[in-house]
């Protein structure tokens, strides 16, 4: 069901040259509908000339920044509206439902970059500032775009366009970038991934252990213990940073590596099941329908949208 609203646009930015520079940039790189990687690993380009219903997605920590059309996001409860002037941050891999507002006049055209964890760790390390309340933060956030963050991105995207300069620049612009990020007033969520000991760095690390076992035992007693909390505080900080339980977690993870792999090949629905963890089709089949509206036999005649 599409969850979209009439949101006026956003100006902030808008009117400054560097958006224009990036929209030229992504044009250059992508003048028709498509997602397309770059020389750089983590950024992607995207432009999308239809309406995309809002559809659920595990993204990896990065930025999202849309030049020309919008997305509508929500996480939980929580609804986000970005378009240009605005960022999407995003600083743990949580299931959020994105929805693309696009048109043959106006395509819905931006940008995606994935954040390196080991970039961030280490600019961490060189910034000054408190961390405090590092358990009480928005892991979504729409962010202003201001001048240097929208400069840092036009860098990347020159870099990600020439396999040559990538190779020589690449981690340097990506570091110029997440510089910018943290710097930025919601920066201090990004900041907490790298601060060992807090709540939130803790249940970060949950998730990426439950994203790389989908297929094993799950064990939440286990997590808890790795984290070093009780079941109970595990659970509760869980819910509270995630807006999800972690069996609704892993339930959801699981469902989208699924749809990832229907969309993309021929293999049967039983052998897919199975590569995620699943004991039972006929269960897997249920939460399939109740995710994504139709079976998981009819996925790859849908395929994932941009």
């Amino acid at each position: 069901m599409s969850i979209s609203k009439e949101i006026p646009l956003t100006t902030t930015g808008v009117s400054h040259p560097y958006h224009l520079a990036l929209l030229d940039k992504v044009n250059q790189l992508l003048p028709r509908e498509g997602v397309i990687t770059t020389a750089i690993p983590g950024l992607t380009v995207f432009h999308s000339c239809h309406h995309r219903p809002a559809r659920p997605f595990i993204y990896k920590p990065g930025i999202a920044v849309v030049l020309q059309g919008r997305k509508i996001g929500r996480v939980g409860s929580r609804e986000f509206y970005y378009g240009p002037g605005q960022y999407l941050l995003q600083t743990l891999p949580i299931p959020f439902y994105c929805e693309t507002i696009g048109s043959q006049e106006s395509p819905a055209i931006g940008v995606r970059i994935d954040f390196d964890s080991a970039i961030v760790a280490e600019l961490v390390q060189g910034l000054p500032g408190s961390y405090r309340d590092f358990d009480r933060l928005e892991p979504t956030v729409s962010v202003p775009m201001h001048s240097d963050m929208a400069y840092a991105v036009v860098r990347l995207l020159e870099a990600g366009a020439d396999p040559a300069i990538a190779a020589v620049l690449g981690q340097a612009r990506l570091k110029e970038l997440t510089y910018e990020a943290l710097k930025g007033p919601h920066g201090h969520a990004l900041r907490a991934l790298a601060v060992d000991g807090g709540h939130y760095a803790r249940i970060a690390r949950s998730l990426k252990q439950i994203s790389a076992n989908l297929d094993g035992e799950f064990n939440v007693t286990a997590l808890a213990r790795e984290a070093g909390m009780s079941v109970s505080g595990y659970h509760a900080s869980f819910k509270q940073i995630t807006q999800t339980s972690p069996i609704q977690y892993l339930k959801r993870c699981r469902l989208l590596k699924a749809q990832a792999i229907l969309s993309r090949n021929s293999c049967g629905v039983s052998q897919v099941a199975s590569e995620v963890g699943y004991t039972s089709i006929s269960q897997f089949s249920r939460d399939y329908k109740k995710a994504f509206g139709y079976s998981p036999t009819k996925e790859q005649g849908i395929g994932i949208p941009a």
